[in-house]
């Protein structure tokens, strides 16, 4: 089952009444739907005066563009974060920020309201991951009272308040040429629509932070197995509840394959290896690991004397040496059970333990190269800019820098010789025909009031070096590689977003520290290894459109009710999604095998990373944290 095509099935019917609503006023017959023949015919919309003929988006506008209003030439106030088509205040703000007097504000960095409306940072605090505090995370300095990036801040270049003139950028923190492009300020107001991938032709529709969402469950995982010669170590955070604090709760490591450690194995969440290429010891050790939450092997494992497993361990085969399991054992009746193995309660019968990287086969993997090859040509956004889809292909006159605003863009590769820095300044996506193969240090990162996915058809091979992203919100920047090579760095790489490369695989040279998440057809480094997390990646779905249906859809209310044939002939058009796709954070559930593994089916009925609450997380007991107890504030406080 290619839960990723199944996922967008039956998600139409939900797309066509979101475009319906915005487009009511031109009719939404087939046509508007964006589910023809051909993608590229439907360029009629046009947007606020700036003669916008790109593709229809998933707001049925061109690719980033707001909507005209076709009676007054009104802009289309519901196109606006925190205004309605009344014109009246929502709710409703882009990740990290909060409607404040009717104003969505980047609630995640703004020292005068951080966390919230109206919490005020002191004199000598900055504003990191929403919580007031002394210090930034590594790589950002402090200046006028906020984080900034020193070596790719406009405004802070190189120092603080040093900003880069007209027809410059701020690269590796000097002030050199940058690419003369377009702001597009009205079609990205509040960051711009939300990211729509395909056309449902080549490629079916589906909203990127629903990609994200889906694919991005895990600290590590591997297709195939994963193997390590120096430290592996996993932990977790949420970076819109403060800046990264070691040991959090839910970053787990995963492999369909085997997993061998010959040193260290830490991880604060969930192991997982499958063994599905039966090797018959699942999980090997040699030394003791540790493991915060739950053990799934599908055979035998065998770790290092004193392993700890913070709760129940799910091992279809024999368990050796002396281990500690928090919870249950789950174990066949003929497993062999070493004497120095305790736990809670032993329950033996069949164990059942599938597959944890659920994107990795011909017919399950992300369609990476279909994505990039529907956005080549014209059916992009670079002519509203005036951006060269040659421009970063070997010697490019001297360009640097280049700014995005919201959008779709193409560029045939990035091959460039000189240094270079790619800033995403709203809701964007960047789309590469070829390789990223600089020969020098390349920067891709975002600023925190944007979103940023990056689809690669060929490979990465960073051999200066790269940095990807701002461990200040890593689920914000994503990177999908589809090229044999895959995603390949060499020293100096700084990672704080999110990689997914099938089928070439992630392979560092040199220790490497993640803020973020991979997923890799394998995932291997020369050195040791730490994976940060960001459980923030489990909720960026919300940034997309609400899909949810009509619950009793009258068809006598909509003139073209089932003229579409697209939705009339679809079977599952305005059904429940596919119970073979497995639920997401939020997503109801009955028991923990309907939640997409690591999640487990909480107490609520909803699918869960976490049974308790991190910290940070409003609480009303000590017993709601998942460690350092209730605050006097009602947040868990840091343990």
């Amino acid at each position: 089952m290619n839960h990723y095509r199944q996922l967008i099935k039956t998600s139409r019917w939900y797309v066509l009444i979101a475009i319906c609503a915005l487009v009511l006023a031109q009719g939404c017959d087939s046509d508007d739907t964006g589910a023809d023949n051909n993608a590229s015919a439907d360029t009629t919309q046009s947007d606020s005066g700036d003669g916008d003929t790109s593709p229809e988006d998933l707001d049925g506008a061109g690719a980033g563009d707001t909507i005209t209003d076709v009676d007054d030439g009104d802009t289309n106030a519901s196109d606006t974060p925190g205004v309605d088509p009344d014109g009246d205040t929502t709710l409703e703000c882009p990740l990290y920020q909060t409607l404040c007097d009717g104003t969505c504000i980047p609630t995640s960095t703004d020292p005068d309201n951080c966390g919230g409306c109206g919490v005020v940072c002191g004199d000598a605090e900055v504003c990191s991951g929403g919580t007031c505090t002394d210090t930034c995370m590594t790589g950002l300095d402090i200046c006028e009272r906020k984080c900034v990036d020193y070596d790719n801040d406009n405004d802070h270049c190189g120092a603080c308040g040093n900003a880069c003139g007209e027809g410059l950028g701020c690269v590796e923190g000097s002030c050199v040429q940058a690419a003369d492009l377009g702001d597009r300020a009205e079609a990205c107001v509040g960051g711009g629509p939300a990211i729509d991938l395909g056309d449902t032709v080549t490629v079916e529709r589906q909203c990127s932070g629903e990609l994200a969402e889906r694919t991005f469950r895990w600290a590590v995982c591997s297709c195939e197995d994963m193997t390590t010669n120096s430290g592996l170590f996993a932990d977790a955070y949420d970076s819109s509840m403060g800046p990264y604090v070691p040991g959090g709760e839910g970053g787990g490591i995963a492999a369909n394959g085997y997993i061998r450690a010959n040193s260290g194995l830490s991880t604060t969440g969930t192991l997982w290896a499958s063994d599905d290429f039966g090797s018959g010891t699942a999980i090997q050790t040699n030394e003791a690991a540790t493991i915060g939450m739950r053990l799934h092997a599908g055979s035998a494992v065998l770790m290092g004397a004193g392993t700890t497993i913070g709760g129940d361990a799910y091992i279809d085969g024999d368990v050796a040496r002396n281990m500690t399991i928090g919870g249950d054992l789950n174990a066949p009746a003929a497993a062999s059970i070493g004497a120095g193995v305790t736990y809670t309660n032993l329950q033996t019968g069949p164990v059942d333990v599938a597959s944890p990287c659920d994107a990795c086969g011909v017919d399950d993997r992300i369609p990476v190269g279909a994505i990039v090859a529907d956005r080549s040509g014209t059916n992009n956004d670079n002519a509203l800019i005036g951006l060269d889809e040659n421009l970063l292909s070997g010697d490019n006159g001297g360009i640097r820098r280049l700014d995005l605003p919201c959008g779709h863009y193409y560029l045939s590769e990035i091959t460039t010789s000189g240094e270079i820095a790619i800033v995403a300044n709203g809701n964007t996506a960047l789309y590469i025909g070829g390789d990223i193969k600089p020969t020098a240090h390349i920067t891709i990162t975002l600023t925190p009031d944007a979103q940023l996915d990056i689809f690669v058809a060929g490979s990465v091979g960073a051999v200066n070096g790269m940095k990807l992203g701002s461990p200040n919100y890593p689920a914000l920047l994503r990177m999908y590689v589809g090229g044999v090579d895959g995603f390949r760095a060499n020293v100096g790489t700084e990672i704080a977003g999110f990689i997914y490369a099938v089928p070439g695989g992630i392979h560092t040279n040199s220790g490497v520290e993640v803020f973020g998440g991979v997923f890799g057809q394998m995932v291997s480094s020369n050195s040791g290894s730490s994976y940060h997390f960001d459980r923030r990646i489990n909720m960026v779905g919300e940034s997309c459109p609400d899909r949810t249906p009509d619950p009793d859809p009258d068809p006598n209310d909509d003139p073209d009710a089932g003229s579409d044939p697209d939705v009339s002939s679809d079977p599952d058009a305005g059904s429940d999604p596919d119970p073979d796709v497995c639920g997401l954070q939020t997503d109801s559930c009955e028991q923990s095998s309907d939640c997409c593994a690591p999640l487990v089916c909480g107490s609520g009925g909803e699918c869960v990373l976490l049974e308790c609450q991190p910290a940070n997380g409003a609480c009303s007991a000590h017993s709601d944290c998942c460690s350092g107890g209730c605050g006097a504030a009602g947040f868990c406080i840091v343990g």
